[in-house]
């Protein structure tokens, strides 16, 4: 997302913004997630789209992640259940994924932030399972005698490390977007919002998972590469008896 739009987007928290008019807002973020708020499924909304998956490279996987949440625009229901926030804009109630009352910009950008992140994980944790099951196979050779190729291994330690980069550096989900540390009433929407969606304990049991796999992948390839030296250290063994028979042999 960010070599198709340049230095134009900063990175995590401020999007590049689109308003397609009344309660309609694009925010297209930097770590490759776009979230439409007041989403109609518009011949608009499908363009921006499109001209995104085409604007991409590399080209985006078949797979897509979307999430999909409610929002009441109206007034805020009278019920206790769920987070009760007072914003500039009037009540606002989140629960059960969904939230309910009037948003301002501000607000609105939160929301999408939380959710962008949401959806971000979501991919993450699909990535992770990958790396777990890739190296459960190269663990089964390894049960087997079957030494794994290197390339194999060292593939997998990029891709954790690669997850694992975008998990601390592009989300930076620990962190707080300024309108939350400059007014109570939005550290309390965006404290509400990362509840609702478990954003933190996701975070946490996604980053112990990747530490894991880090360290299961790098004893891999550390017992392949000592797997590798001994081989050698054979050859040349073999190569030097080889050169003292053919010496006596003459």
């Amino acid at each position: 997302m960010r070599r198709a739009f340049g230095a134009g987007i900063p990175r995590w928290d401020e999007p590049l913004t689109i308003s397609l008019g009344g309660e309609r807002v694009v925010y297209i973020f930097a770590f490759g997630v776009v979230v439409f708020i007041g989403y109609t499924g518009s011949p608009e909304e499908r363009r921006i789209l499109d001209v995104l998956r085409e604007a991409v490279e590399p080209r985006p996987r078949e797979e897509e992640y979307r999430e999909e949440y409610a929002w009441v625009p109206g007034s805020a229901p009278r019920e206790r259940r769920g987070i009760r926030v007072q914003l500039p804009s009037g009540a606002v109630v989140i629960r059960n994924e969904a939230i309910y009352g009037p948003l301002d910009e501000t607000a609105k950008r939160i929301l999408a932030l939380v959710i962008a992140q949401s959806a971000a994980l979501r991919r993450l944790e699909a990535e992770a399972d990958s790396l777990l099951e890739e190296v459960d196979l190269i663990l089964e050779s390894l049960v087997s005698s079957r030494m794994p190729r290197i390339g194999r291994a060292r593939q997998s330690l990029i891709q954790a490390l690669r997850t694992r980069n975008t998990l601390e550096g592009d989300l930076l989900i620990l962190e707080k977007p300024p309108a939350a540390w400059e007014d109570e009433r939005y550290e309390r929407l965006l404290e509400g919002l990362r509840y609702v969606f478990e954003i933190e304990e996701r975070y946490t049991a996604l980053d112990r998972k990747l530490s894991n796999t880090l360290e299961t992948i790098e004893v891999i390839v550390s017992l392949v590469n000592e797997a590798r030296f001994i081989l050698l250290e054979t050859l040349i063994v073999l190569f030097f008896l080889l050169e003292i028979l053919l010496t006596l042999v003459k």
